[in-house]
C-alpha cells in the first residue's frame, strides 16, 4: 500500500504540532499573539486528517474537494494572520516592526514545494514597513 502525498503532508504537520506540544510551545504562541493561529492550525489539521482518512478507520476514499477545502481554510487563516500582523506595525511604536518580523519568520522560512527541491536556505523575514499611525 503506497502513501499519498497528502498523507505525507499530514504526517509532517502532525510531527510539527507534536513538537509544539512536546516542547510546551503553546505558551510561546500565546505570548506572541499566535494562539488563534495555533487553534486554527489544529482545527484544519484535524479536518485534513479526517478528509484523508488517516485519523479514522479507512473506509471509502474521501473526495478530493474535501482535502482542497481543508487546505484552503488553512491558507485563508494564514493570510488573515499575516495581514493582521503587518497591519499592527506602526511608526509610533518602532518595536512593532521587530515583533512583526518575529511573528512572520516561521511563515517566511517554511519550505515550499518549489524550494523543497533546492537546499533550503535561511531567508530573513520579509521587510515590514510601519504605517503612518
Amino acid at each position: 500500500m503506497s502513501v499519498s502525498r497528502g498523507e505525507v503532508q499530514w504526517a509532517a504537520s502532525e510531527q510539527r504540532i507534536g513538537i509544539i506540544e512536546a516542547e510546551n510551545l503553546e505558551r510561546t504562541f500565546e505570548k506572541l499573539g499566535g494562539a488563534p493561529f495555533l487553534a486554527d492550525l489544529r482545527r484544519a489539521h484535524k479536518a485534513y486528517g479526517q478528509a484523508l482518512g488517516v485519523t479514522e478507520a479507512k473506509g471509502a476514499p474521501s473526495p478530493a474537494h474535501q482535502i482542497r477545502e481543508a487546505r484552503d481554510v488553512v491558507l485563508d487563516d494564514i493570510r488573515v494572520y499575516a495581514a493582521q500582523i503587518v497591519a499592527s506595525v506602526t511608526r509610533r511604536n518602532p518595536a512593532s516592526e521587530q515583533v512583526a518580523q518575529t511573528l512572520l519568520r516561521l511563515l517566511s522560512t517554511w519550505p515550499t514545494r518549489r524550494s523543497a527541491a533546492a537546499a533550503p536556505e535561511e531567508s530573513p523575514a520579509p521587510a515590514v514597513s510601519p504605517s503612518a499611525e
